[in-house]
């Protein structure tokens, strides 16, 4: 029984670390420049602090 209970805690973990790696994905990754990518402030950002 205790076997399941720590089995499960496991997978409910590992679903947790999934999810919120694919949330934190769909941010996603694109080009300084392009227009109406949730990134790109953040791509900004470096690319301000890389030229100081």
């Amino acid at each position: 029984m205790i076997e399941i209970i720590v089995t499960a805690l496991i997978v409910c973990f590992a679903g947790f670390i999934i999810f919120k790696s694919l949330r934190n994905s769909s941010k996603g990754k694109c080009n300084c420049g392009c227009n109406g990518c949730k990134a790109e402030k953040i791509c900004s950002d470096k690319s301000n602090s890389n030229e100081k």
